[in-house]
Order: structure tokens, then C-alpha cells, then sequence
């Protein structure tokens, strides 16, 4: 949602500078603009009621406006892993590289290094598939 569609939702706006409006705060119902809103520069929209403190997300949900809507679309966000992925991952990679080792060396397996070893097969498999294909 642009900031023209968020202010098309409040009342009383009046534009107040470069992207910036101020706006009866549908929170207290104001009588008179006390409500600042701004568009940054990557699309965020900031709002704050000066009268009663209300934040962006109170504004929004009274406004009846989903509080994702304050923020830019998540196109330009790099996609893949998460940390936690490539955390997971790499642990994955570093237990199938030791039980590979292992078993390479001649030492005795025990169903608990397979089963471990198979847990962190599957899930590099389905982690860096994703990533891949994400």
C-alpha cells in the first residue's frame, strides 16, 4: 500500500513539508491534526500521535490499515537462508564431514552417528535445495 492510500484512510490531512502530512490521530478522535506522518525514502511510513503518543501500529489499527503496510514490499531483501539456516547448515556439514572421516578411518559406527549422520544429511539436502530454488 502506497502512503497516498494510507492518508486516503485518515481524516483531516494536510501536507506539511517534502513527504511529510499531519492528520486528525484515529485513535483519541482528535478535533485538531495532531498526528505526524512521513515517508522515508525506502517507502517506510512513519506515524506518531503528538496528543495522545500513539505509535504507528496504533494508528494503523485504527485506521484500519494492516501494520505491514508501513513498510516497503520485501523485494529488495536478499533471499535465502536465514542465519539460523546457515548455522544449521554448516553444523549439518561439519557432522557429515566427521562421520564420513570416521567411517573412512576404519573406526566402528553406532546407529546414534548414523542416525545423526542421516538427520544431518536430509536436512542440508532440503536446506540448500530450498536455497537454491528460493
Amino acid at each position: 500500500m502506497s502512503v497516498e492510500a494510507i492518508l486516503m484512510m485518515l481524516e483531516g490531512v494536510k501536507a506539511n513539508g517534502n513527504n511529510k502530512w499531519v492528520a486528525l490521530c484515529p485513535v483519541h478522535g482528535d478535533r485538531t491534526a495532531s498526528m505526524g506522518i512521513k515517508e522515508c525514502s525506502d517507502g517506510t511510513v512513519l506515524m506518531n500521535c503528538f496528543a495522545c503518543g500513539a505509535n504507528g501500529m496504533e494508528i494503523a489499527e485504527a485506521a484500519g490499515v494492516s501494520s505491514s503496510e508501513l513498510f516497503p514490499p520485501d523485494s529488495g531483501r536478499p533471499t535465502g537462508p536465514s542465519r539460523e539456516q546457515r548455522a544449521t547448515i554448516e553444523t549439518d556439514k561439519v557432522i557429515m564431514m566427521i562421520y564420513e572421516a570416521d567411517k573412512r578411518g576404519g573406526r566402528e559406527q553406532t546407529l546414534a552417528d548414523y542416525k545423526r549422520y542421516k538427520l544431518a544429511r536430509e536436512r542440508h539436502a532440503a536446506m540448500t535445495q530450498h536455497a537454491v530454488s528460493g
